[in-house]
């Protein structure tokens, strides 16, 4: 079994910026789902969590370049602010688009649209 390196993105400390981490995983865990779900893990250990309590990862699912990331419903909860709202945008995407087969984001809560995001965006 070979191991591979999960990446995922977090609000820096001033939360005006992503930071990215790393995490070594077996080879075959290291997928878009598993990464958004140690996201979602690993902003809970933060000492300010962004993300609302409960959240978790449904599913994603990856259609020519576009990958539909499915959240619960306590992602309604998460603040309604600008740049809370981004920094969440942000995180999902980043952390997805690091799968080269990965272009698009579509973020959903319980199979319902709720955001689009293409890459580019800033780190």
């Amino acid at each position: 079994m070979m191991d591979s390196t999960l990446i995922y993105y977090l609000p820096s400390d001033d939360g005006q910026h992503l930071r990215r981490y790393e995490m070594k995983t077996a080879a075959r865990d290291n997928t878009p789902v598993e990464a958004l779900r140690e996201m979602v893990r690993a902003d809970k250990r933060l000492d300010s969590p962004l993300l609302p309590d409960g959240l978790s990862v449904n599913y994603v699912v990856v259609e020519h370049g576009t990958a539909f990331a499915d959240f619960s419903s306590e992602l309604s909860q998460l603040d309604t602010s600008p740049s809370v709202q981004e920094l969440f945008i942000h995180m999902t995407t980043q952390t997805l688009t690091e799968f080269a087969d990965i272009h698009s984001v579509v973020i959903q809560i319980n199979g319902q649209p709720k955001m689009n995001r293409s890459p580019g965006l800033p780190k």
